[in-house]
């Protein structure tokens, strides 16, 4: 008998734990629903992980996407290092040469221009397009016109004819010619 008594006062205080958790989701739930709908005030939702207090924050603004982060890099720094290691990749492949009457030596197509092949400005203005033709195919990148300097590559009125390459297509173009596999 003391057995079922045992048993009967272990189920009572699952019954009372589980009816606890069940109180403490349903408040859980509440919360996320007080979130969800004050997120829909905004036109998108956006989390990012604050690295100072490891704590995730909602992104309100276009101004907050920039910041946006994995705990390790922001937006803004990984296009910088992107804009940076790429006027590295182009400058390598253009060398202007002083000595050979002050002219560029490139083994490749390599340009900076701030209109595209139409003639029209990139972007309406205040930016510039690089391009490269490579064995692998074209690769293109646009920057705000304060990084032009960096680029340290020939110039062109208008630059070349746009291939229709995607983002993919150039990435993937650009890992082959690192690899090698030049066609």
């Amino acid at each position: 008998m003391k057995l079922n008594i045992f048993k009967k006062s272990k189920s009572e205080e699952c019954h009372k734990e589980v009816k606890q958790d069940l109180v403490h989701a349903s408040k859980i739930f509440d919360a996320f629903v007080r979130i969800y709908n004050s997120l829909n005030e905004y036109d998108y939702h956006l989390l990012h992980k604050d690295p100072s207090s490891g704590k995730f924050i909602i992104a309100k603004s276009v101004n907050d996407i920039g910041d946006l982060n994995d705990g390790y890099h922001s937006f803004n720094e990984l296009y910088r290092y992107r804009m940076l290691y790429n006027a590295a990749f182009f400058n390598g492949l253009a060398h202007y040469d002083d000595r050979a009457n002050g002219s560029w030596e490139a083994q490749y197509d390599v340009h900076k221009s701030k209109k595209h092949s139409d003639g029209e400005d990139c972007f309406g203005g205040g930016w510039f397009i690089v391009m490269a033709e490579l064995p692998t195919g074209q690769i293109s990148n646009h920057y705000e016109m304060k990084y032009w300097d960096l680029f340290n590559i020939p110039e062109k009125d208008k630059a070349n004819v746009w291939d229709g390459h995607s983002p993919a297509e150039a990435a993937n173009r650009l890992e082959k010619f690192l690899n090698g596999k030049l066609i």
